[in-house]
């Protein structure tokens, strides 16, 4: 209940700094209203669900820029991490795969390489 309180709390104190907070509650449940809110997260998941179209892919590469909160010291973080690094590989692959094709040379062959070194 702690975090709960500390979290209202600073709520309370971005609202009467003028910074709101799109909250929604609902039968005594708190929650963000999603629909007012931007995540990268959650348009790199989009985009990647509709990866068939090769400007998908490179707008969700153009989108991951590391590990999945990097540095947190947190376990559940780590099965999220994995997911979204290899649903970039894949789509640096892809992308990859376009290039040679149009025999392009392109920054996705870098950032493949850069995240699948070890």
């Amino acid at each position: 209940m702690y975090c709960l309180y500390k979290t209202l709390e600073w709520f309370k104190n971005l609202r009467q700094q003028g910074i709101g907070i799109p909250l929604i509650t609902q039968r005594g449940t708190l929650g963000l209203d999603t629909s007012q809110v931007y995540s990268d997260l959650w348009e790199f998941e989009l985009l990647y669900h509709k990866r068939s179209e090769i400007e998908n892919c490179q707008r969700a590469a153009d989108l991951y820029v590391g590990p999945l909160l990097a540095g947190a010291p947190y376990d559940w973080i780590s099965p999220l991490e994995a997911h979204y690094e290899l649903a970039c590989a894949e789509l640096l692959e892809t992308l990859v795969q376009q290039c040679k094709e149009t025999s392009q040379l392109n920054i996705y062959q870098k950032k493949l390489k850069i995240i699948t070194e070890p």
